[in-house]
């Protein structure tokens, strides 16, 4: 199943790497729409991902293993 996705203004636009990081896009294959964006922090910060999915119109943001050297100033929507 192909995963529907724009970045910078392209739709499909080439996705392999997120501020230095190593992405993945995963589809779940069914039909509704479940898809999921990981992006591996492992290089920097061993055995952290940011998790993005989605179904249907809602997304959910996941932080897999978070410690606070990582994500400890965020401040946002995401943080604080």
């Amino acid at each position: 199943k192909e995963v529907h996705y724009w970045i910078n203004y392209e739709y499909q636009g080439d996705l392999t790497e997120f501020a230095g990081f190593p992405v993945t896009i995963k589809a779940d294959g069914t039909k509704l729409q479940k898809n999921r964006i990981e992006i591996d922090l492992s290089s920097k910060y061993p055995g952290q991902k940011i998790v993005l999915s989605t179904f249907k119109e809602f997304v959910k943001v996941d932080f897999v293993s978070p410690t606070a050297e990582t994500f400890g100033n965020t401040v946002g929507m995401l943080g604080d």
